[in-house]
């Protein structure tokens, strides 16, 4: 049997006031000392690595290829690489999302929250299963996965999980993502390094809605959230995260144009973007 390390997910909210502090911290802070640095997103100075032997030089913002899944909605040339976008590089293990939204799908029929949700079982099931050899599994972390409540709402997500693949979490997506602006009162921000743009299978197989950024929109409003010009053209989807929303039927989500409020939710039933996330032990 494989030996799993058991890795904690790095924001824990003990009460709903100590949740609302974090987040405005990790965010506030993580714009203050990186402005004008989208260092989470792809960029001319991104690196790419094939496989794991070097991860240890990896840093946020460059990729990783690592594991397979259908990505061009052609079958016959088998299934396409996966690139990860690295988060965080720490003790070993990199915490990776996603590049591209994989695919789309309810969060749950039935609950918001995480340990139940669809959404983690075709992750840890489907997912895991068909997009990784069993070599690459064996360097995917056993992970302890918190699922801290709604920092907006005060909801709870339930239990913490043990999960191979997992959604980021609002405090998360905060934390490893530079954000253009912020908002404390609103805890509310604009990240162009978030967005998230379907595969052509996800579009394709999955009906994902994606929409192109317009030269329009972006000098009406995507310029005066800070975002560069390089953003035109991009087609964004909104796309899930774990925590759950302002009631048992909602949970919370990135906006298709890198909009992250804890007060951003959809129905569980309605289907969204997924940007697998996970640790890889190097």
């Amino acid at each position: 049997m494989k030996n799993f390390k058991e890795i904690g997910v790095k924001i824990i909210a003990t009460s709903l006031m100590a949740a609302m502090a974090m987040s405005h911290v990790a965010c506030k802070k993580e714009a203050e000392e990186t402005a004008g640095q989208s260092f989470t997103a792809p960029s001319a100075q991104s690196r790419t690595f094939t496989g794991i032997a070097n991860a240890a030089d990896a840093k946020a913002g460059d990729i990783i290829i690592f594991g397979s899944y259908e990505q061009d909605n052609d079958l016959s040339n088998g299934a396409e690489d996966i690139e990860w976008l690295v988060l965080d590089n720490t003790d070993g293990k990199l915490l990776v999302i996603s590049k591209s939204v994989l695919n789309y799908m309810r969060f749950s029929n039935t609950t918001t929250v995480w340990e139940y949700s669809d959404l983690r079982t075709w992750l840890n099931g489907e997912f895991y299963d068909s997009a990784f050899s069993d070599d690459e599994k064996s360097s995917i972390a056993l992970s302890v996965v918190d699922n801290p409540g709604n920092p907006y709402y005060g909801t709870s997500a339930g239990s913490g999980t043990n999960d191979n693949v997992f959604c980021l979490s609002y405090d998360e997506a905060c934390t490893y993502f530079f954000f253009n602006n912020w908002n404390d009162s609103s805890l509310s921000g604009n990240s162009e390094s978030i967005i998230g743009s379907p595969s052509v299978w996800t579009k394709k197989e999955k009906l994902a809605s994606a929409y192109a950024i317009t030269e329009g929109y972006y000098n009406a409003v995507l310029f005066n959230y800070g975002f560069s010009a390089n953003c035109i053209g991009v087609e964004g989807c909104d796309w899930w995260l774990r925590t759950s929303g302002q009631d048992g039927d909602h949970a919370c989500i990135v906006g298709m144009y890198g909009s992250v409020n804890a007060s951003e939710t959809s129905s569980i039933t309605v289907a969204k973007g997924v940007r697998p996330a996970m640790y890889i032990e190097y």
